[in-house]
Formats: structure tokens, sequence, C-alpha cells
């Protein structure tokens, strides 16, 4: 980070920082002052490699910041300081010296001397600078400008500040803190190599921050998801009880209504007129749908508050067809509707694995749904499609077909083809929702395919049977 500094103050001497070429570096002697003539070429390389050792095997960033810091001393200053910028604000996180009988002043300092947005000095310089600082000498003046109390001045002085080498942390094009360091008084000023290898360390310092931040951040992010989602299943888990409580309460009065309607019926009470015999076969009617709304509701608050029991095994397609033959037939004489594949030569040898009364459930509800939305003179097609380990149970219509915007909704609860007030036709739309979940909980799936007015293609695909 080459850059020509702007002096903080007219007492300290504005020192503009040129990076030599990495041969030109290796070469360059370290000032006397500081290490006792070890040579920058010498010690950089391997330094660097330990650094970058360290930032790697620390569990936390800031730690480790300190610590490689720590571990720069006497290399590149007496003593040295670190800032962090996070969120806009800045704060100090080390004030280290490597001579122990310093310590306690050093830490003292940390503790009364936060940095500042106008500060000359660390992390604040290192923001508004973006490179390499260098300030040589830093007077007596500046110090008193930076130190904020008399008792940090005293500390300043105490650690003995000459120049001042302001390094930023920058990755991704951020400034995400400095390391500042310091030199004695006397020792003079930083030599020609230790910019160079201060900025080295502080780009492979700025990574491994970086990097712990986006692992924090990810983390974060992914807890947030969790509780979101557990708060979600845990408010899906009450809507389901409450409907399962509700529909058990309202099955209570509605078989009493039944039984008193039984009564009535049967003359029990006295004997009925035409027109009342009528009027309670009616509320019989009108009962039982109530009740079969009620049972939907039932079974969808079942499957959703407790995991499906499945008594899976090889069951023959075709013994389960002609069951669902038995109770979808008479729908289909009644409207007009062509009904046809539940006697496929195929099924005869073909097994599934399944739960034999789960499967019926499955395809009741998918027939249902088709005699229910094909007008009269329609036709349904059930045909078989056993492919490798699964086998494909495929029932289309030529009813009215589902609208794009609701084929992606239209296996959740109480979704349904037609929600306007005026629909012609009843029901939770709960059945493709219980339908897909017991698909799910025997290892299949069930998809749909459709077009407006011209039908709708459901797929249950289950694992094959042994043969």
């Amino acid at each position: 980070m080459d850059g020509t500094l702007a002096a903080a103050e007219p007492a300290e001497a504005a020192v503009t920082v040129a990076r030599p070429p990495p041969a030109a570096a290796a070469d360059t002697a370290r000032h006397s002052g500081h290490g006792g003539g070890d040579d920058a070429g010498d010690i950089g390389p391997s330094f660097l490699a330990a650094a970058t050792r360290m930032l790697a095997d620390a569990p936390g960033a800031e730690g480790a910041l300190a610590s490689v810091a720590r571990q720069s001393l006497p290399r590149l200053g007496a003593w040295c300081f670190v800032d962090l910028c996070e969120d806009g604000q800045m704060r100090r996180i080390a004030v280290i010296h490597p001579d122990p009988a310093r310590e306690a002043e050093a830490a003292e300092l940390l503790a009364g001397w936060p940095p500042l947005p106008g500060d000359g000095l660390g992390g604040a310089a290192a923001v508004r600078a973006a490179c390499c600082e260098v300030l040589s000498p830093v007077g007596d003046e500046m110090l008193e400008r930076v130190a904020g109390t008399p008792r940090n001045l005293e500390l300043l002085r105490a650690l003995e500040t000459g120049s001042v080498m302001t390094v930023p942390l920058v990755a991704r094009g951020e400034v995400l803190g400095a390391i500042t360091y310091v030199t004695g008084r006397g020792e003079g000023a930083f030599a020609a190599g230790e910019p160079a290898l201060a900025e080295d360390l502080a780009g492979r310092c700025a990574v491994a921050v970086d990097n712990g931040r986006l692992l924090a951040r990810a983390g974060h992010a992914e807890a947030e998801a969790e509780a979101a989602q557990q708060r979600a299943e845990e408010a899906n888990l009450t809507k389901s009880r409450f409907l399962a409580t509700m529909s058990h309460e309202l099955r209570t009065p509605l078989n009493a209504i039944g039984g008193y309607a039984d009564l009535l019926e049967s003359g029990v009470r006295g004997p009925l007129a035409e027109a009342q015999l009528a009027d309670v076969r009616r509320i019989q009617v009108n009962r039982r749908h109530l009740l079969r709304l009620v049972e939907s509701v039932l079974s969808y608050a079942g499957v959703s508050v407790e995991r499906v029991d499945t008594g899976l095994r090889d069951v023959p397609l075709g013994d389960v067809l002609l069951e669902v033959d038995t109770i979808i037939a008479p729908l289909a004489v009644q409207k007009g509707i062509a009904c046809r594949g539940l006697h496929a030569d195929v099924a005869s040898d073909l097994l599934v694995y399944a739960d034999p009364q789960k499967l019926v459930q499955i395809l009741v509800n998918l027939l249902a749904n088709a005699v229910t939305f094909t007008p009269e003179g329609g036709r349904i097609d059930v045909s078989l499609h056993p492919g490798g380990s699964r086998v494909g149970i495929r029932v289309c219509d030529t009813g009215i077909g589902i609208a794009p915007e609701q084929l992606a909704r239209i296996f959740e609860p109480f979704v349904q083809v037609d929600e306007s007030l005026t629909r012609s036709v009843e029901g939770t739309g709960l059945g493709l929702a219980i339908s897909r979940e017991l698909a799910e909980a025997m290892g299949g799936d069930l998809s749909v395919e459709s077009e407006p007015e011209k039908g709708a293609t459901f797929t249950l695909t289950l694992g094959r049977g042994r043969v």
C-alpha cells in the first residue's frame, strides 16, 4: 500500500512510504535500534510463515491478532497497540509491550485509552489514510493531543514513544483496523524494509479477521434460520393440535345430531309426515357432509402432529386398485365419467413397497378429486409405469385443470383449485396435503402437471416390491 502521508500535526514530519522491490527489501538492513542488527530479509519469510500458521490455528481471530502482534515485537517496534473497526465503531483490543516489567502499564493504558475518531494515531488514522502511515518523530505535543487524560500521557511517556508506524488491516477493500508500532525514544525511524514487512503481516492478519467475521455471520445466520424454523414448526404444531381438539369437539355434537335424527326417522317418537321425513333426511345428509369435513381436518392434524406410522410391506398393486374401484366407481358412474385403468392387467403381478391402507387412502383422494373437478362426460385414466426400483401410478383427468400460480401451492393444507366465495365444490382442501405427506412417509413422492382447461395429471411414485 504505497502512499504519501499527510502530516497529522505540524510538529511531526510526513514520511512517504515507498515499498522497495522484494529483492531490495530482502537486502535492506534493519535499524540497529530494534533487533540487535538482525536483517529484515533473514527474519521476514520465516516470521511471516510462523505468523500465518498462528493465524490459521487460533480459534479466535482477535486473540490470534494480538498474539501475532506480540510476536512481531521487537522486530517491528518497541511496543504496539491494535485497533479493530466493526459496524463503524473503533475499539482498542490490545496494548502490547514485550517487557514483562511494562505489562501493567500497557494493561492500564488499554483500559483507559479508547480510540477516538479524530486521533492522529492508530485505527482512526488508518481509516482516513487507508495506507501505511509513518510519523517520525512523534513529539510531546502530539502525545498530549492523543492521550486524552493526564494519566494516559504519563503512561505513553513511560512506555516511550519515538516514531510511529500505523499499518491498516485491509480485506476486500475495507479497513478492518490497524496495528500501530512504536519505536522507543532515541531509536530513530523505521528501517527501509520494515513498512513492507509490516504491511505483509497486516494483510495476513486482515484476511484472518475477515474470515473470522464471515464465519461468525454465517453461524449467526444459520442459528437465526434454525430458530425461525423451530418457531414455525412450533406454530404449525400448535395449529394442528388446535385443529385436532376442535374437530374432536365438533364430532361429538354431530354424532348426537345423527342419533336423534335416526330416532325421528325410525318413528320412535311417533310417525312423521312425508315432509317432516324429508327434512330429517336432509339433516342427515348435511350432518354426514359436515362429519366428512371434520374427519378430513382430524386426519390432517394427526399427520401433522405425529409421525405417520406406516406398516410398509410388499403390496400387490392389483388388489389395491380393485379396492379403490369399489369406492370410486359409483361416484364416477353417478356423474357420467368414464374411469379406466383400475383393472389393468399389468397390476396383477406388480408389487409396491407401501402401507396398503395408506396407499388406498392416497388413490381414493386423487380419484375423488378427479371425479369432483371433471365435468359430466369426462374421462379419468389410471396408468402404471414400473421402472427400475420405482413404480409410478399416474391419475389423469380431463377436468378443469390447475392455474400455474396454484400449482406451487396445491399440496399446501387448505388450498383449493377454486378459492372464490362462490365456488361450487365444497371441501377443506386437505386431501392433497395429506396424500403427499403419506407418500413421503412411505419413501415416495406425489407430483402434479396441469394446465387450465386441459385436465391434471397426478403421479404417485413408490418403491417397487421384491419380485
